[in-house]
């Protein structure tokens, strides 16, 4: 492909980046910009996996929590409905309510009637209500509201946290992992620090995710490193 069908059919604001990182070389603009797409094809699986795995050891957290397996459907009207949730929004002293979670189980519902609305037979249950579920939402229990109000439980799903890490250190590695694969979903540069082309945040969260997964369990690592060639993508790529 020549760069003006390159330029035309990715859009010249999104190649401008890798033009201007490669030294105005359109040859090397659109090699680096297969680069960002291999390195991102790489990591994608193991995000994926952490994702599942953060998901389901949240939820049985909170399961064994308030003895309910189905409590993101019974506490919609408990804990996401705390009154611990109401705040006043300065300067307008305007009461609002941080209802996130609620608002979010009641748009996965509302989804979900639609799609089995021909479906007589399909219900909606927990299972699928979970399955609808951002990874903003699972990182959302770390925010210091919900933490709070479930007394500190989402942070023991990670049973070997060394000395120092705490609710604050762990959500801040939890959203930078959740910005870096919306990027990737929504194919935007992965590849950059600055305006220089790097993959140096790649390694960082790709060690970060390793990180959190060995806090989870250790016996994760194996099952991960099975299916992850992100370092020998980043090794063979100039």
């Amino acid at each position: 492909m020549n760069y003006k069908n390159f330029e035309l059919h990715f859009s010249k604001p999104r190649v401008n980046r890798y033009y201007y990182a490669a030294g105005s070389s359109r040859k090397k603009a659109i090699r680096m910009y297969k680069q960002n797409l291999l390195v991102a094809q790489s990591i994608h699986p193991v995000i994926g996996v952490f994702e599942v795995v953060l998901r389901n050891s949240i939820y049985n957290a909170i399961s064994n929590y308030f003895q309910d397996e189905n409590w993101i459907v019974n506490q919609k009207e408990g804990f996401m409905s705390d009154k611990a949730l109401v705040f006043r929004n300065d300067p307008s002293k305007i009461s609002k309510r941080n209802d996130f979670l609620k608002r979010e189980v009641l748009k996965a519902e509302q989804k979900l009637k639609i799609k089995y609305s021909n479906t007589p037979s399909m219900s909606i249950n927990a299972g699928n209500i979970i399955a609808e579920q951002s990874f903003g939402f699972w990182t959302n229990f770390f925010e210091p509201h919900h933490y709070k109000i479930l007394k500190g439980k989402p942070i023991q799903i990670f049973r070997d946290l060394p000395q120092g890490m705490g609710r604050k250190e762990i959500l801040n590695k939890l959203n930078a992992i959740r910005q870096f694969r919306n990027r990737i979903n929504h194919n935007e540069p992965i590849c950059f620090v600055d305006n220089k082309f790097s993959y140096s945040e790649i390694q960082a969260i790709h060690q970060s995710i390793y990180e959190l997964l060995r806090y989870i369990d250790d016996c994760l690592i194996d099952f991960v490193e099975s299916i992850d060639n992100t370092e020998e993508t980043l090794n063979h790529l100039p």
